[in-house]
């Protein structure tokens, strides 16, 4: 199933910058060839739903109320060996793996006596192999509706995943999903619509699909640094504000202004498989205000985590994705501004220094020569050019900017202090 799955690869993604393991590449670029699209030539033109797992199951077996035995292959010199996890040890395996990944791969390459170049080479071709046997399976049924909130998050995980490992098919994906959605799930209007299928898009955009959508939009932003990205995001999160906020109580309705409502419009927060629309929508409001300068934005989430800051108070865990807008909040913050030429050597290094480690409070924009249109976007950027021999990276901090470095060295040593 795609729920869920975007949030696996940004896990992933951060992972990777905090150190990361060989898998972290495996893992975001499954998530991006599983989930295709049967519109448009490109096969990440969009991504479907889900896949329906209720047909066939005893036949796979596949049992969602018992813990089946977990078989580990090991095919090297052209044998199978299997290894059998009992049910009562597959909680205990799991952790292990989940915590241990780079211990299991040594203790994998001592067995095997083979040098650590050889394993990548040998997992593909047992990952090929069994992606044969499985193709030869029946298709479960195929949940094919195209919902503008998923793609959303599959954008933005896609967004990450090319922004930490500088890959541009994760880039082309996300891109062709954003257009895809852009252009075909939007009213005359500019409204947004929740479900597309068999040509068709319907039904009025909920929370979730603006608050997601636009989470995609500045992850997509900061990947390839195309203002239009920035301002679709900002017009989603307007728009967000005028059809679903809560003039009276603070935070997000989830259905729009003028929707239809069995009694009362809800209003939702809890971070489950998935954040909420009011979590994603807060720490949005939080990166926008500091991408662009508008701090009525930063007010609103302020707004907010005062509305429901009692309730995340008593069950912190339940909201964790919330509890990020808080961090961004109060926490350290930067927005970086690296003016040159993207074509640049230079310039693309100073990027990396922003993308190479986990920094959640930093945002990132790029100034290239003739960057009128960020100017109107983020007018605090406008003064800000490359040096007589070549690019430099701004850093500011509580709205204030420190003189200009040079070399990406100088810039990482500032992101530090």
């Amino acid at each position: 199933d795609i729920h869920g799955n975007e949030i696996n690869v940004i896990a992933t993604a951060g992972d990777h910058q905090l150190g990361g393991n060989e898998w972290d590449d495996v893992l975001v670029e499954y998530a991006a060839s599983e989930f295709k699209s049967r519109h448009g030539s490109d096969p990440l033109a969009d991504v479907i739903a889900a896949r329906d797992l209720r047909q066939k199951c005893v036949s796979a077996k596949i049992s969602l109320s018992r813990r089946p035995k977990v078989n580990l292959f090991y095919d090297f010199d052209g044998r199978i060996l299997r290894l059998e996890i009992s049910r009562a040890r597959f909680d205990e395996l799991s952790a292990h793996l989940l915590a241990r990944t780079k211990t299991l791969t040594e203790r994998v390459l001592s067995d095997a006596r083979m040098a650590p170049g050889d394993l990548a080479d040998r997992l593909s071709a047992m990952r090929l192999a069994m992606l044969v046997a499985r193709e030869e399976r029946e298709k479960p049924l195929l949940d094919d509706k195209i919902l503008a909130s998923w793609n959303g998050l599959m954008i933005a995980a896609l967004a990450r995943g090319a922004q930490v490992l500088s890959d541009p098919v994760l880039l082309a994906g996300a891109r062709t999903a954003a257009d895809f959605v852009w252009e075909r799930m939007r009213t005359g209007s500019g409204l947004l619509l929740h479900r597309f299928r068999e040509g068709e898009a319907g039904i009025d955009g909920f929370l979730e699909d603006y608050a997601f959508l636009a989470w995609g939009m500045i992850e997509l932003y900061e990947a390839d640094f195309d203002p239009g990205h920035l301002e679709r995001a900002l017009l989603l999160t307007r728009t967000m504000l005028d059809r679903f906020l809560d003039p009276e109580e603070g935070g997000l309705f989830f259905s729009g202004t003028g929707a239809e409502t069995p009694v009362a419009r809800a209003k939702d927060l809890y971070d489950g498989a998935t954040p909420s629309g009011n979590s994603v929508a807060a720490v949005n409001l939080v990166r926008l205000s500091r991408l662009t300068g508008e701090t009525d934005l930063e007010e609103r989430a302020r707004d907010m985590s005062r509305a429901f800051g009692a309730r995340v108070a008593a069950q912190p865990m339940a909201y964790t994705h919330f509890l990020s807008a808080v961090d961004l909040l109060w926490g350290p913050a930067a927005e970086v501004v690296v003016a040159g030429d993207p074509g640049d050597k230079r310039t693309r290094e100073m990027l990396d220094v922003v993308r190479r480690s986990l920094r959640p409070g930093t945002v990132a924009l790029l100034a290239a020569p003739d960057h009128g249109r960020l100017a109107e976007l983020a007018p605090f950027v406008r003064d800000m050019a490359p040096g007589p021999d070549g690019p430099r990276a701004y850093v500011c901090r509580d709205r204030a900017c420190r003189a200009p470095v040079s070399t990406a060295r100088e810039l990482e040593r500032a992101l530090g202090e």
